[in-house]
């Protein structure tokens, strides 16, 4: 008892001597076997420039007063803030997020410190998103790009350069905004870093004569989809939609839908040629009565969602269970079988369409880490882990 108060105390110094966040990943103490108190924990490497998602080993190292070594090994290893860096027991640091890091060691109740700069990864892949159909001369369409760094995260903040081989045939603005000028082949070309990527757009020559939208006019609920379909003379040319308002969206193809009722306008635009719909959308405002038939009582913990099976229903908790019932009888549920995991909540519970594997994340595990288990649903009534991932 004595020997874990005296590690709880330890780590408990560190915590209230960081210079900043302490770390919720701090790593698992181990014992040290120092009888001498040192004077210094030196930390190494002291500093470091590093990038976001890097891993890097420190090393730790005591000294007595006059700088002599003392042989004694880290009791806990720790990053701070927790969200923007974590540590291991071996002292392996990962960094999640730019920003300014502490790492640091405890040895016989002495903390040394690091300080690492982490900075923004670099952009080593572009992925251009290719346009559905070809740009009609005199009119436009923007090129999305996703930058993503080594480790294939995403990354929104980019600066990306957008360039034309022949802006005789086509231009592009910084913000990826594709002019038609006149018919033929062009490259676009984007950059950011290191990293580039390029795609091909083809422009054609504005044959539309006049514009027309069928249906002229639609009326509908929230949530309905209509399909719009622009013609010139029978043809359908290339054309580029669009709809005012924020409730609603219109894809390339004109399947509009709206999640907020009101009216709304229709667009169709090709090269100088433009046409028009409206559309009037209600509330879907369906109601239905509820029966409650039976409930079930949980006097321990808190549920957190649900996911039903045929005759099972799934309920994870604010805690560490999964409760597993059989609601053939709704109004008699059994309790068939608990799934117990290292976690303070279990959510986002949800199966594959042929009801086989399951998965849910957990979170606030005792090691401060969050993570996914992948279970197996073959048989309903009785679930199995079949693995985790941890993050």
């Amino acid at each position: 008892m004595l020997k874990h108060n005296a590690v709880f105390l330890v780590i408990a110094v560190a915590m209230f001597s960081v210079p900043g966040t302490w770390s919720q990943d701090a790593a698992k103490p181990q014992e040290s076997t120092t009888s001498v108190a040192p004077a210094v924990v030196e930390i190494t490497p002291k500093t470091l420039d590093v990038h976001v998602g890097q891993k890097v080993k420190f090393s730790a190292a005591a000294k007595d007063a006059a700088g002599n070594p003392i042989e004694a090994k880290p009791s806990v290893w720790f990053a701070a803030p927790f969200d923007l860096a974590g540590a291991d027991e071996s002292g392996e640091v990962t960094f999640h997020a730019a920003g300014v890091v502490t790492v640091g060691a405890v040895i016989a109740g002495k903390t040394g410190y690091a300080k690492v700069n982490v900075g923004t990864s670099k952009i080593t892949a572009l992925e251009i998103e290719p346009l559905a159909r070809p740009i009609v001369a005199g009119s436009a369409e923007r090129l999305t790009a996703v930058a993503r760094t080594l480790n294939g995260e995403p990354r929104s903040d980019a600066s990306i350069k957008w360039t034309s081989d022949k802006p005789s045939i086509a231009s592009v603005d910084a913000a990826g905004l594709v002019t038609g000028v006149a018919p033929g082949s062009v490259t676009i070309k984007a950059n950011s870093d290191e990293a580039t990527a390029k795609v091909t757009v083809q422009v054609v020559r504005d044959a539309v004569r006049k514009l027309s939208i069928k249906p002229a006019t639609a009326d509908a609920r929230t949530g309905d989809v209509v399909h719009f379909a622009a013609a010139d003379s029978g043809k359908e040319p290339p054309v580029r939609w669009s709809v005012t308002g924020s409730g609603a969206a219109i894809y390339p193809d004109g399947a509009f839908v709206a999640e907020k009722s009101g009216t709304y306008v229709v667009t169709a635009s090709s090269g100088q040629h433009s046409a028009s719909a409206s559309v009037v959308v209600r509330p879907r405002s369906v109601e239905r009565e509820v029966e409650v038939v039976s409930h079930v009582p949980m006097p321990d913990v808190m549920m957190s969602e649900e996911w039903i099976i045929g005759h099972h229903a799934y309920l994870s908790t604010i805690a560490d269970k999964l409760f597993v019932y059989d609601i053939a009888d709704p109004a008699n549920p059994k309790l068939l079988d608990t799934l117990k995991v290292d976690a303070r909540l279990i959510n986002d519970i949800s199966t594959t369409p042929d009801e086989k594997i399951g998965v849910f994340t957990r979170e606030g595990a005792s090691n401060r880490k969050n993570g996914i288990v992948f279970l197996d649903t073959s048989d309903p009534s009785h679930l199995k882990v079949l693995s985790e991932y941890t993050s």
